[in-house]
């Protein structure tokens, strides 16, 4: 799917590839298999994601309103996952419990088109995240650390919610 290329941001132990299709649904592909899913619909206020796994069974479906990044994200169907413990989302963190927060910072931008950005733990970064922004079909690379798998699922499913359907 996409060209080997060399990362000197962390050491890196998995590549996770998202792929947009015409539809602007997501696609997950953790080794070269479908790892999660997601499709969306929306209405003039707001959109709804629903994210499925690779057995095609929802998992989660979460309400996105406002506009760009002061997004209110409402989760309205979360099924029980052993993999991710996701207590709220909004458009930059990730509430796990009341310890403990993945906070998503962008990259330099100012009068930039570089919307790459990572997530971070306690000032620690977690993962890197690549993307194809101003390209189509959207592409989206996240690079994680093997100490840091515990958090993957988590951060997919972040992504899944705040990237499927959006526009720019």
């Amino acid at each position: 799917m996409f060209q080997k290329e060399t990362y000197i941001y962390l050491n890196i132990c998995m590549k996770i590839e998202i792929v947009e299709n015409s539809k602007r649904s997501l696609f997950v592909y953790k080794e070269n298999e479908l790892y999660y899913s997601s499709t969306f619909k929306n209405n003039w206020l707001n959109r709804i994601v629903s994210i499925f796994n690779h057995n095609n069974e929802l998992i989660l479906k979460v309400k996105i309103g406002g506009f760009f990044m002061d997004s209110s994200h409402q989760i309205q169907f979360e099924q029980t996952v052993d993999a991710f413990d996701i207590k709220r989302i909004n458009e930059s963190n990730i509430y796990l419990d009341k310890n403990r927060n993945l906070i998503k910072k962008y990259e330099e931008r100012f009068i930039s088109l570089n919307w790459n950005y990572s997530y971070f733990l306690n000032k620690k970064k977690i993962a890197d995240v690549k993307n194809t922004l101003w390209k189509t079909p959207l592409k989206i690379i996240l690079l994680i650390e093997d100490q840091n798998l515990e958090f993957l699922d988590s951060i997919i499913i972040h992504i899944l919610s705040s990237e499927t359907g959006k526009t720019y």
